[in-house]
């Protein structure tokens, strides 16, 4: 999508990502959207990372504090909030966290704005640095077999990603642009 703007083909769109990584090499095609970004004034993309303290732009990991302070209910419902407010808006990619489709609400709220894509990535080849609710890989694995069909049901495309490679990226960008069937 931010290609098709910055090549013209989308007259009048404007897109702002919001994309958040753990440090700055977590960053997947950040050369090419920077890249895109000098081209074209219609795309902004803010990185926001949690847990890299010499990145000089956006920092924020918000989630632990959030719900050691509040519990995960109340997270939820700031997660719910937040995915209502976004839905309103054009041109955006959302990427939320693994919990967000949990509420029925979340997933009409993600239906209704567009395309959603399950990035199903093994839980063994994720970290579990940073996760409260999966803080060991037991509990990471537990979680992911829990939520895996509510994953599958909620999803337009699912894109297996065994590891982050450039095959992996080209794979999952080709899949956005087929049209849904």
């Amino acid at each position: 999508m931010a290609k098709e703007i910055a090549h013209g083909k989308m007259h009048g769109c404007r897109l702002t990502i919001l994309y958040g990584s753990v440090k700055s090499d977590d960053i997947v095609l950040k050369d090419e959207l920077d890249q895109i970004c000098a081209e074209c004034p219609d795309v902004k993309v803010v990185h926001v990372l949690s847990d890299d303290p010499d990145w000089p732009g956006e920092h924020g990991f918000i989630t632990r504090e959030i719900i050691e302070k509040y519990g995960e209910a109340r997270f939820r419902e700031i997660e719910s909030d937040v995915l209502r407010e976004l839905c309103r808006k054009s041109g955006v990619i959302i990427a939320t966290g693994g919990g967000a489709v949990l509420r029925e609400e979340n997933r009409i709220a993600m239906r209704s704005c567009g395309r959603v894509l399950f990035i199903d990535r093994p839980p063994e080849k994720l970290t579990t640095d940073g996760r409260p609710l999966s803080s060991t890989p037991e509990k990471l694995a537990a979680l992911y077999e829990k939520r895996l069909p509510i994953y599958r049901a909620t999803a337009d495309i699912t894109v297996k990603v065994p590891l982050w490679t450039r095959e992996a990226e080209e794979n999952l960008f080709a899949s956005c642009a087929k049209p849904l069937a």
